[in-house]
């Protein structure tokens, strides 16, 4: 049974080869992106697709037992909506946002 040899090449020569290769996909991964935010764009979509969320934090015990001490189901709600919204777009630490709820009712 005779064989295909492959040809011998010099590693210089092979390594230009990989690296035009190389070059060469990630040329072409910059036009398919490109591409791709082009026909979103003309859809009337963003560029890019929205980025998933991260999950949030549940809202520690020790505040919950702060809140929960509250009598109308109401103050409670919004006394945790508040404390979440403070935590998550105002950066606040949680320990922070207990602090304040326990000064504020003395």
């Amino acid at each position: 049974m005779i064989g295909i040899r492959s040809p011998w090449v010099s590693r210089t020569a092979y390594d230009l080869v990989i690296e035009e290769r190389d070059r060469l996909r990630a040329q072409n991964d910059e036009w398919l992106d490109h591409a791709r935010r082009v026909s979103r764009r003309e859809k009337g979509m963003t560029e890019l697709p929205p980025q998933p969320r991260k999950p949030q934090e549940p809202i520690p015990s020790s505040l919950n037992y702060i809140i929960d001490k509250f009598g109308s189901e109401q103050v409670r709600q919004n006394l945790r909506n508040n404390a979440r919204i403070a935590h998550h777009r105002g950066g606040k630490a949680w320990s922070e946002i207990t602090a304040e709820l326990e000064t504020s009712i003395g």
